[in-house]
């Protein structure tokens, strides 16, 4: 039961991230973001291309993602919700769903179908606690979801940028007339979640599958 539970709390970190990336974009817009796993995915594999075809060093590709899927995030917000906020909500929930679905036709468009193995770009030892064996890797991810979640709410308590933000969800025309630019901050939201969720999401997939199986009792 240990083991279950030590395994459902650290391989549910990338989920954790990107929860809070779509409770982010919900706040500022009112809109639940339907593209914004198919941002992650494409992240993925955009990391991969970065690592594998161009033989960059994993850190740099991760930046190159961060920072790629945040400008995508902020694409989707200028292009496809910011347009429709004066309609419904549901309009613009509509809308990222076929942002959604150019977004994964794309990326099968340009990578193809098939599983694409990644290198080993993290490490991949066994770390023991208790009975437990337990993964390098999941470590490190489990510690990056920790700073980022606990950087995350510092910036939004304590940022200017941030407190513009709990503004902005809290009431956007009160911040407006308040002089917050409403539209920047929801840019710069958007840019947030798509990237932070990508922070994890691309270290899970560049890690080896065998570092990702489930943790196990040790035998013996």
């Amino acid at each position: 039961m240990l083991d279950t539970f030590i395994a459902g709390l650290l391989h549910g970190n990338a989920y954790a991230l990107v929860a809070i990336g779509i409770s982010l974009i919900f706040g500022v817009t009112n809109v639940v973001n339907f593209a914004h796993m198919s941002v992650f995915g494409l992240g993925a594999m955009l990391a991969w291309f970065f690592v594998v075809q161009l033989a960059w060093p994993f850190p740099l590709a991760l930046v190159a993602v961060l920072a790629l899927t945040g400008l995508l995030g902020v694409l989707i917000n200028i292009t496809v919700v910011r347009p429709l906020a004066r309609y419904l909500p549901i309009a613009a929930l509509l809308a990222t769903y076929a942002a959604a679905q150019i977004l994964d036709s794309l990326s099968q468009w340009g990578f193809g179908p098939r599983v694409r193995p990644f290198p080993d770009v993290l490490p991949t030892g066994n770390l023991q606690l208790g009975g437990l064996r337990l993964g390098t890797s999941d470590v490190v991810m489990f510690a990056i979801t920790i700073v980022v979640m606990a950087g995350l709410a510092a910036y939004l308590k304590f940022g200017r940028n941030g407190r513009a933000i709990r503004a902005t969800a809290q009431d956007p025309d009160a911040a407006l007339q308040m002089g917050i630019p409403v539209g920047r901050i929801q840019n710069l939201s958007f840019f947030i979640a798509s990237a932070l969720g990508d922070s994890q999401v691309c270290s899970w997939r560049c890690t080896p599958p065998r570092s990702r199986r489930p943790w196990a009792p040790r035998r013996g």
